[in-house]
C-alpha cells in the first residue's frame, strides 16, 4: 500500500481517502486474479483497479490491508496492515 502511507494522518473534511497499491509484477489480472481491500476487516473494493478512493470515511484511525485472490478466493498475497487517521474537521 503506498497510499495512505502507514501511520500518517490524512486531513479530509469531505472524508475522501484515496488508496493506492502497487503491485510487482503486474500480472493477477491476467490470471483471473482480484485485487480486495479491506478497511478495519471490512471489504471495501475487489476488482481490477490499483488506486481507489473511498467516500464518506469517519474520523478516526483506520487499518487497511489489500490481498490478492483467486478465483475460488483464495488469498495468493497479502500486504502488511497499513494503519491512517483521517482528521475531518467537526463543529
Amino acid at each position: 500500500i503506498t497510499e495512505p502511507v502507514h501511520d500518517t494522518s490524512v486531513r479530509e473534511n469531505s472524508g475522501k481517502v484515496h488508496i493506492s497499491i502497487r503491485i510487482e509484477p503486474y500480472i493477477f489480472v491476467d490470471r483471473g486474479h482480484n485485487l480486495v481491500i479491506h478497511m478495519d476487516g471490512a471489504e471495501v473494493y475487489k476488482g481490477d483497479q490499483t488506486s481507489v478512493t473511498l467516500d464518506n470515511i469517519d474520523r478516526g484511525t483506520h487499518t487497511l490491508k489489500a490481498s490478492i485472490v483467486n478465483r475460488n478466493g483464495q488469498v495468493i498475497k497479502e500486504t502488511d496492515t497499513t494503519t491512517f487517521t483521517l482528521h475531518r474537521y467537526h463543529i
